[in-house]
């Protein structure tokens, strides 16, 4: 990422289990790290499922084909699969999924209004979420997360990335006229405890804690959700145009009295001077018959005069 996190990670790897799709997903600051997080995936693998990582299937970077990751996976039994050049849809899971991953992080700071230095935390809370949601790959009622330990998910604490909240202070961090909660940006969710993480409007500090009261429709700069703002967009375009309809009703109402007024002044038996004609009067267009008409008398006048000269001439 050409944008650093605030903690200056610019990568991150995604790890994926073949059959139930559960990810895991690593920030790092270079891509030398990733031999070492792959050695940490596996043993956090196989020491919640009880079961070995037989293959490594990844495309021919780097940090892939590197020393380090070859040793490990000869030391450890795991056979490494390479895709060839320029054929990505040969992983196609793992594709897809930082695809997905990174299309979901780019929807959540723009909803939150957030800059692109919360990019890390945007995509940590995406992988929370999309392990937690079912997918036809693997079953139709099923999430990752489901198949891979063994237990439904709880979906009741999942709150909307962003949004402002108020954590409770506890009595031992405060005195008594101190305030009993600060005001802080969720930024998601705890990977170590059954709790959530804020970050703290005033200092910016990293807080971890599950007593909060959430504001899920306000963001920073006291922005509204977008929902809320459609909806008072709308009201005011309604009123504007209760507003104009008005006004032209109010118009039309002072012409039809400025023009009795002035039939009034006139009466049935005056006459107006030429001059003071209304416009639609003065520019009337002729119809064609009294064109026709007129035409006619005008061609009749020019044959008598002609006729009238000719006798002169001969006289």
């Amino acid at each position: 990422m050409q944008t650093p996190t605030f903690g200056g990670k610019r990568y991150f790897v995604t790890f994926i289990d073949d059959k139930s799709h559960f990810c895991v997903v690593y920030l790092l600051r270079n891509k030398s790290e990733v031999a070492a997080k792959f050695a940490e995936f596996v043993a956090f693998a196989e020491t919640q499922t009880g079961k070995r990582v037989q293959t490594l299937r990844s495309d021919n970077g780097g940090e892939y084909t590197s020393g380090a990751m070859a040793k490990f996976c000869a030391d450890h039994g795991i056979v490494q699969k390479f895709t060839p050049p320029y054929t990505p849809q040969l992983n196609g899971v793992a594709e897809r999924m930082n695809r997905m991953l990174v299309e979901c992080a780019r929807c959540m700071l723009e909803h939150a209004g957030l800059p692109k230095t919360y990019w890390g935390e945007a995509v940590m809370t995406a992988t929370f979420l999309r392990n937690r949601c079912p997918t036809r790959a693997i079953s139709h009622d099923k999430s990752p997360h489901q198949v891979w330990t063994g237990k439904k998910p709880l979906l009741a604490n999942l709150k909307v990335f962003g949004c402002h909240a108020y954590v409770h202070v506890p009595k031992t961090k405060r005195t008594k006229f101190d305030a009993r909660s600060v005001r802080c940006r969720f930024l998601g969710y705890s990977e170590h405890e059954k709790a959530y993480r804020f970050e703290e409007l005033e200092s910016s500090r990293v807080l971890v804690s599950r007593d909060a009261q959430f504001m899920e429709d306000v963001f920073d700069s006291g922005r509204r959700d977008y929902h809320q703002r459609e909806v008072v967009v709308i009201q005011d375009e309604e009123t504007t145009d209760q507003d104009s309809s008005q006004s032209d009703e109010d118009d039309n109402e002072e012409e039809e009295e400025e023009e009795a007024a002035r039939d009034e002044d006139f009466g049935p038996g005056n006459k107006r001077h030429p001059r003071t004609q209304s416009l639609e009067e003065a520019t009337e267009v002729p119809s064609a018959k009294r064109y026709a008409s007129q035409s006619r008398h005008q061609t009749l006048d020019e044959m008598s005069a002609a006729a009238q000269e000719s006798q002169d001439f001969e006289a």
